[in-house]
């Protein structure tokens, strides 16, 4: 990455993280992606891991404990996806 999009790349970030503008977000994170030259089965296994990384943040993992009995140390790829698929859900149908 050259120093110019670099410097472009945090003033981005740094009005995203400001706004918390979700398209704004996602625009950003499509951009780095497309930067990284990243491939389909890249994107997929970083978002994963991404989405378990978010389970395991302590706040996250003890709502997952105490309301689900869920342990998110423990998630599979399968299982983080369902979590994902059902937060979107939710989402979607506005109870999230």
């Amino acid at each position: 990455m050259e120093q110019h999009e670099y410097t472009e790349l945090l003033e981005t970030l740094d009005k995203v993280r400001q706004s918390k503008d979700l398209d704004e977000i996602h625009q950003t994170v499509l951009s780095i992606f497309s930067i990284c030259g990243l491939t389909v089965s890249e994107v997929a296994s970083l978002l994963t891991s991404l989405m378990r990384n978010v389970l395991n943040q302590e706040h996250n993992a003890k709502y997952l404990k105490d309301v689900n009995g869920i342990n998110a140390e423990d998630l599979t790829a399968e299982q983080v996806l369902a979590i994902q698929n059902l937060l979107v859900s939710l989402s979607y149908n506005g109870q999230a």
